[in-house]
C-alpha cells in the first residue's frame, strides 16, 4: 500500500516532468511512457507551465485558483441569499389565517384617532 502523499515531492516531480519536456531531450509521449502517466496530463502540465512562466496569454495557476474560489465563494452567498428569500416568504406568509399585510402606505402612516368622525372611532375601538 501507497503512503501519505508527499506535496512538495509531488510538485517536484511535477516540475521534473515539465522540465524534460520543455528541454526537449524526450517527446512527451516518451515522458508520460516513463512515468506512466497520460500524454494528455503531461501536454497541459506543460502548456501550464508556459502560461506561468508567461511564454503563452492564458490564466496563471494563481489566478485559477483564485477563480475557482471566488465561484465557490459565489456559489454559497447565492445559496444563503435563497435561504434568506424562503424564510423571508415563509414567515410573511404565517401570519395567521385572515391576516392581509398592510399596504406600503398605510404602514408609514401612523394611526390618527383625532381625525376620525365620532361613529368612524366607536368603529376603530369596536373592532380592537
Amino acid at each position: 500500500m501507497f503512503g501519505p502523499v508527499d506535496l512538495p515531492s509531488l510538485s517536484g516531480v511535477l516540475r521534473g516532468v515539465v522540465e524534460l519536456c520543455r528541454r526537449g531531450d524526450c517527446s512527451v509521449g516518451q515522458v508520460a511512457k516513463d512515468f506512466d502517466l497520460t500524454e494528455t496530463a503531461v501536454r497541459d502540465w506543460v502548456k501550464q507551465a508556459r502560461v506561468d512562466v508567461g511564454e503563452r496569454d492564458a490564466l496563471t495557476s494563481d489566478e485559477r485558483e483564485e477563480v475557482a474560489r471566488l465561484r465557490r465563494e459565489n456559489r454559497r452567498l447565492r445559496e444563503d441569499v435563497d435561504i434568506l428569500r424562503r424564510a423571508t416568504a415563509f414567515s410573511t406568509s404565517s401570519r395567521g389565517p385572515g391576516r392581509v399585510p398592510m399596504a406600503s402606505a398605510e404602514a408609514s402612516q401612523p394611526f390618527r384617532a383625532s381625525l376620525l368622525e365620532p361613529a368612524q372611532l366607536g368603529q376603530a375601538l369596536g373592532s380592537l
